[in-house]
């Protein structure tokens, strides 16, 4: 029976033309969205200037050679810099492609090429251009000289930070997962209460009564919206996959992978734990007009921890974000922040997990009572604790 309230739920549900609406758009970004990523995989053709900084006394024929490389698709701009830390910050701030630094490397003369988080295939091959020409104009052109000259593969690459893509990408799905988390717990709590009143108020509630127990009929109604809702998170994440992995530019770490099935898991199981409260909290009601006095005390844990949890994606690892990720009614926000991060242990996410479950079953108990209550009462609103004690406040 508990299917059967399930299933009128979602045809219900999916009748509407908000649901319908809201989920073609979602159809259409995942079928455009890795479209788009393959018709434009590299961004811009190339770049209109290649800005090269240049900290100390480079060789006179290899300064030439880049001062007069110039097509009619780029052209390189030479930068002076006094210091090799005013030549870093100029790369770290993207002022400058890579910064050539004399006299410090072991290759090419000793030069290094210093670049961010990664080196630009396309800067590589305009530096090694110049400092082969160099090359070419020092050398004779015995066989020997010739095949060392080739053999020279350029200055050496030093990375400034290594796991700055590998962090954004983290970053992105994890702000994903956030808002998503968010907005999906919130609009379909609101279609929870809504739905408990309005069975209420047209008295369709009692029909439902006299066929199905209010502890069945709980069950059904939180597993019919979990339904749909997952229905469209399953949407979402698989456009994100497949954006992800038609991105071959860009290096995809392992925990980003992991991390995807624990955000809908964990979507699951906190919309499961807000459904209960919304559910309970609308059969408290007997309008639509009082919605609000349920659904905002319900909702501020959850505004609370979607305003913080914005704030610190970029710093998993601060205590309040590990400690709120334990937390059940903060945690469907902080679990996928430190998983899409990398921030936390195995068993942390078992932990946390098993806690999310476990809090939902006991307020599941709770509710249980509520809903058994308050359901077939109408007129004033009724009070929690006459709800949960079982008898009016006046008896």
């Amino acid at each position: 029976m508990i299917w059967e309230i399930a299933r009128r739920e979602i045809l219900v549900r999916a009748r509407t033309k908000a649901f319908r609406i809201v989920t073609a758009f979602l159809v259409l970004l995942a079928i455009a969205g890795p479209l788009l990523v393959l018709a434009f995989p590299d961004g811009d053709s190339g770049p209109d200037q290649v800005q090269i900084g240049v900290v100390g006394e480079l060789d006179s024929r290899v300064e030439a050679a880049l001062a007069g490389i110039e097509t009619d698709e780029f052209v390189v701009v030479l930068q002076e810099f006094a210091t090799r830390e005013l030549a870093e910050t100029a790369v770290t701030d993207g002022d400058v492609d890579t910064v050539l630094v004399a006299g410090t490397g072991a290759a090419a003369d000793g030069v290094e090429s210093i670049y961010e988080s990664s080196a630009d295939p396309f800067v590589q091959a305009v530096v090694a251009s110049a400092f082969q020409q160099a090359a070419i104009a020092n050398a004779g052109l015995s066989p020997d000289e010739l095949q060392a000259l080739f053999a020279d593969s350029g200055p050496e690459t030093v990375l400034l930070d290594e796991d700055s893509n590998a962090d954004n990408v983290g970053y992105a799905v994890a702000i994903f997962a956030v808002i998503f988390t968010f907005i999906g717990i919130q609009t379909y709590g609101a279609l929870m209460v809504m739905s408990v009143i309005e069975e209420k108020s047209t008295r369709v509630i009692e029909v439902l009564l006299a066929h199905v127990k209010p502890y069945q009929l709980l069950a059904g109604k939180i597993l019919g919206t979990a339904a749909i809702a997952i229905a469209q998170l399953l949407v979402l994440v698989s456009a994100v996959a497949l954006m992800l992995m038609v991105t071959q530019d860009i290096d995809i770490p392992n925990r980003v992978w992991v991390s995807l099935p624990l955000i809908l898991l964990t979507f699951i199981l906190g919309f499961l734990l807000y459904a209960v409260l919304f559910a309970a909290g609308g059969s408290l009601l007997s309008r639509q007009e009082d919605s609000q006095q349920v659904l905002m005390p319900l909702i501020m844990p959850l505004l609370a921890a979607y305003v913080f949890g914005t704030t610190t994606v970029t710093s998993p690892d601060r205590l309040a974000v590990k400690i709120l990720s334990f937390v059940p009614f903060s945690s469907p926000i902080f679990l996928p922040i430190r998983t899409s991060a990398g921030e936390i242990a195995a068993w942390e996410v078992v932990l946390s997990l098993a806690i999310l479950a476990g809090s939902t079953a006991l307020l599941l108990h709770f509710a249980g009572k509520v809903f058994n209550y308050a359901l077939l009462r109408t007129g004033t609103r009724v009070s929690i604790r006459s709800a949960l004690a079982g008898r009016d406040a006046d008896s």
